[in-house]
């Protein structure tokens, strides 16, 4: 019973979180880790995956220490026990894991750490789940962001257009996915300075976060804001529907 209850709290977690009702998740997510904790011990993988997901809430509250400190121990028991935990989820938990990581990493700017867990969540992906898989596409996505946060514009570019080749052979164009990705190269292709070459990219994010997610989700709106920067870098302003200026690119 104490395991179907942390169960529910988890779930519950995911659905406070996704409502933006963040300070609500965190509680109930908590107390998941504490009743799985008193059933499991304190290194089992169901430990880790609360504390992943404990770590991203924490992200999300803009908590950046306090995700950290979770993230770090969700490793040291993933590199503590192995051995003892395989299988796809086991991959699915660790590879979260290191992208939290690579991402805490990058926002204190230890850029070398930060590409060190990057790289071998790509290799786990890669690994574990192909070349071609989902898994893969994200991972080559994560790497990309830390390359254009330290400057190394080819690098991430190369790295985004791979990912968007598998995202696009796996799920097709009309998904979230390659949203992100063309939001992410019209953004390296901005910071480069090619505003000409930033504009199919940034539009087409644009575009199909319209198309998925309506023209009033906030996400929809950050594309729309940054497809107006590179619109703004071009001299272009007869998009009067759009924002004027960056934000997020």
């Amino acid at each position: 019973m104490t395991i179907d209850r942390a169960l529910e709290l988890q779930a519950r977690a995911w659905t406070l979180q996704a409502e933006g009702n963040l300070e609500d998740a965190f509680a109930a997510c908590h107390e998941a880790l504490l009743l799985t904790e008193q059933c499991e011990g304190s290194d089992s993988a169901d430990v880790a995956n609360l504390l992943n997901d404990l770590a991203e809430i924490e992200c999300d509250r803009q908590k950046f220490q306090a995700a950290l400190t979770y993230s770090e121990r969700t490793l040291a028991i993933e590199k503590a026990y192995f051995n003892r935990y395989t299988g796809e989820m086991a991959a699915r938990i660790r590879l979260k894991t290191l992208a939290l990581l690579g991402q805490l990493r990058r926002l204190q700017g230890d850029y070398v750490r930060a590409e060190n867990e990057l790289q071998e969540a790509v290799r786990l992906a890669v690994g574990e789940f192909g070349e071609t898989s989902g898994e893969s596409a994200q991972a080559l996505n994560d790497l990309g962001v830390l390359h254009k946060y330290c400057g190394r514009f080819d690098e991430g570019l190369r790295l985004y257009k791979e990912a968007l080749r598998v995202t696009m052979a796996t799920q097709g164009e009309e998904c979230l996915t390659a949203c992100t990705i063309y939001h992410n190269m019209g953004g390296i292709l901005f910071s480069k300075g090619d505003f000409a070459a930033a504009k199919p990219y940034g539009e087409k994010a644009w575009e199909l976060s319209q198309r998925l997610l309506g023209e009033s989700d906030p996400r929809t709106m950050a594309d729309a804001a940054a497809f107006a920067a590179i619109l703004d870098g071009l001299g272009r302003y007869e998009r009067g529907n759009l924002p004027s200026r960056a934000c997020g690119v």
